[in-house]
């Protein structure tokens, strides 16, 4: 399949554009989106669509305070960082809405969490697993002081008649690796073993997929992608 072929497949499209929304793709990731989107009229209605569907989303929830730490490490990096031409102020706005949005989705996923369960363990990583309508489906969280993963629920009951695999997309190497399978009809906690634990740090995203009976055979996961969500580390450890 050629490079541009590629941008062609709608579920790259979507994927692209809810990426390129939440402002966490790379420069060039991002500068290559900004290119695509005035050739591809369908990946510019994805955008569109993010945009509208994620908005709300930043304006139905309180704004976060940025923690000390983190004001220091931005001081930091503003005083060490070699000069560099200033960015345009359309770049600057278009960063800061997409972090907006992206610290809202993370928002959310916390009131979630909170109201589902009360007070809880710290949590170090958070992701929201939405469908291809947009719809979160899952949200699911991990803690570092109880090495337990809790997997919530929301949305109409999925299909009985296949099972359904949780999975890590690796930052280090792009590897899917798996999970382990899980009940998508109802809340749930897991205990993570050292290996599991590494796996949920080292992802960029979470995925579930419908698999046959037993899970994947093959230690891969199948075409039929139920939702996925970025998986965001919140914790400074």
């Amino acid at each position: 399949m050629s490079y541009a072929m590629r941008y062609e497949k709608p579920e790259v499209q979507d994927r692209l554009a809810r990426d390129y929304v939440m402002g966490v793709l790379c420069d060039a990731a991002r500068r290559r989106c900004h290119l695509l989107r005035r050739q591809i009229p369908a990946l510019d209605q994805r955008i569109y669509y993010w945009e509208e569907h994620l908005q709300p989303m930043a304006d139905a929830v309180p704004s976060l305070a940025p923690s000390a730490q983190l004001w220091r490490s931005i001081d930091a990096s503003i005083t060490t960082a070699p000069a560099q031409r200033s960015p345009s102020l359309w770049s600057r706005l278009s960063f800061l809405r997409g972090f907006a949005v992206a610290a809202s989705v993370v928002a959310m996923a916390l009131v979630f969490v909170q109201l589902s369960s009360g007070p809880a363990a710290t949590v170090d990583y958070v992701a929201v697993l939405a469908g291809s309508d947009g719809d979160a489906r899952f949200v699911v969280t991990a803690s570092d002081q109880t090495r337990q993963m809790d997997i919530k629920v929301f949305g109409n009951p999925l299909a009985t008649d296949a099972d359904y695999q949780l999975w890590a997309v690796s930052k280090t190497d792009g590897e899917i690796r798996s999970l382990g399978l899980l009940n998508a009809n109802a809340s749930s906690q897991r205990a993570l073993n050292e290996t599991d634990w590494r796996l949920v740090g080292d992802a960029h995203e979470l995925l579930v997929t419908a698999e046959m009976t037993g899970g994947s055979a093959i230690g891969e996961p199948s075409d039929v992608v139920i939702s996925r969500g970025l998986c965001i580390r919140l914790s400074d450890g």
